[in-house]
């Protein structure tokens, strides 16, 4: 079996040397202003490799968020508070892990991100998410943006996760 990894590709055999999974369901509220990134420490998990050449297989799933109609919300992966494996930013445009969009202020909206990362280190690592609310809007993790008290399924609160794999290479 291969296993293709940013890095390059395992041919030799691969294993899960362990999970670890940190559910969350916390109502957490960002404004949108100028290069404001909020670190959602519900997320924040330790967690450390047993030899320095694995990864991490990092799985977000952000179960509900919500924010106003037409808005964009940029998610990242964190070790230790620093946002990794971004894309490249250019010209105006900012350097994100995953984003997404938001079309009604009253509906809920899921979204999921997988990546791999090598840390380079046994040393423990606080991992967690980060997002980013479009300038001037509002974003919401847990609920929607204007929290109906309804039994309509739009309505409804979802759980979110994050996942740490650690991966033999």
């Amino acid at each position: 079996m291969a296993i293709v990894f940013p890095g390059g590709t395992q041919t030799g055999p691969a294993s899960i040397i362990k999970v670890v999974t940190t559910d969350t369901d916390a109502a957490v509220t960002t404004t949108g202003t100028t290069n404001t990134w909020q670190q959602i420490n519900s997320f924040n998990t330790n967690f450390a490799v047993s030899d320095t050449n694995n990864q991490v297989l990092i799985i977000i799933s952000i179960g509900q968020y919500g924010g106003g109609g037409g808005v964009g919300t940029a998610w990242a992966a964190a070790a230790n508070g620093t946002r990794i494996k971004l894309g490249t930013p250019s010209g105006s445009r900012i350097a994100t892990g995953f984003q997404a969009y938001v079309s009604h202020q009253s509906h809920g909206y899921s979204t999921q991100w997988t990546t791999a990362y090598t840390p380079g280190t046994t040393s423990l690592i606080t991992y967690g998410v980060q997002f980013r609310a479009q300038n001037g809007t509002t974003t919401t993790l847990g609920r929607t943006l204007v929290n109906d008290n309804v039994s309509d399924t739009y309505a409804g609160r979802a759980l979110s996760s994050i996942t740490l794999m650690e991966i033999s290479v």
